[in-house]
């Protein structure tokens, strides 16, 4: 899927999203959020970037010809704060990458077959690394936790 930042934009400049899902419905989930309005009465909107692109940021509805006031008189307010949540994204996805091709470079180059406990030492290095990353991100505003959902 090429739609890796997707949100959730609520009243009050809030934006929500999450570094684990691409999924607009899981983060509905976590947050508790019911779908039960529509056009203007919506209390929140899908948002996404995609490819993390904010030349091609939208609002992610049916009906884009009925948004929220609450939307409408701050569109410019949630475009400049998805843009810095998109940024800091981005760059988190960019060091993510770098991570996982040297795992898997390391992971290549073992010259033993199978399973071993060298590729459980490699594959335990790369997940304490991601998880430093993981505090960056964790630490944009409107980050959603994982862990919150059942």
């Amino acid at each position: 899927m090429s739609e890796y930042f997707t949100c959730i934009l609520q009243p009050n400049l809030v934006v929500r999203h999450a570094w684990w899902t691409v999924s607009h419905q899981k983060i509905i989930d976590v947050l508790g959020l019911s779908d039960d309005k529509l056009g203007i009465e919506r209390r929140f909107l899908r948002g996404v970037a995609p490819e993390g692109d904010m030349n091609r940021w939208a609002p992610d509805e049916d009906d884009l010809e009925h948004l929220p006031t609450w939307y409408l008189e701050n569109e410019n307010g949630y475009r400049e704060k998805v843009a810095a949540i998109v940024a800091r994204a981005n760059n988190y996805k960019a060091r993510n990458d770098v991570l996982y091709a040297d795992y898997e470079a390391k992971h290549d180059a073992l010259d033993d077959h199978g399973y071993t406990a060298k590729h459980a030492l490699l594959y335990a290095d790369y997940e304490a690394r991601r998880a430093l990353l993981y505090v960056d991100y964790a630490a944009i505003p409107g980050a959603v936790e994982k862990a919150t959902i059942s």
